[in-house]
Formats: C-alpha cells, structure tokens, sequence
C-alpha cells in the first residue's frame, strides 16, 4: 500500500514571522534575494518532509523550554520550527520561521506583544 503525502499547512504566525524576516534580510541581502532565500528553505524543507516528516529532530531549544513535540528543520541560516500530527493522514504544520542567529524566545515573547 503506498504511503499518502503529508499536508502541509503554515500559520499564520509562520506568515507574520516570515514578513518580518524578509523586512530585517533586505536591510542587507535586498528584498528579492531575502525573499528567495526564504523560498528556498521552504521548498528544501518540503522535500524533505513529504518523504520522511520525522527526519528533522525534535528542537533541542523548545526542548529546554518544556515544549516536546516540535520538530526544527536548519538550512541557509534559517530555522523552520514545525510538528507532525497524524498517523495515516499525516499533517504537518508549521510555526515558526526565524533567523537562526536570533534568540527564539524573544522572537515569541515579541510577537505576542505585538499580534496578541
């Protein structure tokens, strides 16, 4: 029996997160350049997890914070934070987008401040 695809789904804090990353990368990369970039990661992550949803491991930085079920993907300097949910029809969402130089508890302690 084949396997179905994983859904992939992205939040709305994902979206919110990823604008406010293009925003800071074009200060420095450009705006097309930061968006590609971006782009880039997601579509490598998308292939990644359409085959195997479980390769990337549990995030060892949520991990310290108590939060056990979220998934980090690390490529071009980004981190793409997501969880799996599902066993015969797997959905994987993702979260969280960030610079992997910036610190991931400030990046949510701010977003709630300024989206919630």
């Amino acid at each position: 029996m084949m396997k179905k695809t994983p859904r992939i789904e992205y939040t709305e804090t994902f979206y919110q997160l990823a604008s406010q990353l293009i925003d800071f990368q074009s200060e420095y990369l450009g705006e097309i350049n930061a968006i590609e970039k971006i782009q880039k990661t997601i579509e490598s992550f998308e292939e990644l997890v359409k085959v195997n949803p479980l390769a990337p491991a549990i995030s060892t930085v949520l991990l310290g914070l108590g939060i056990q079920s979220v998934r980090e993907y690390k490529a071009n300097g980004l981190s793409l934070f997501y969880q799996v949910f599902g066993d015969e029809n797997v959905t994987i969402q993702c979260r969280i987008i960030v610079s992997q130089k910036q610190d991931i508890e400030t990046v949510l302690v701010n977003h709630c401040i300024i989206y919630k």
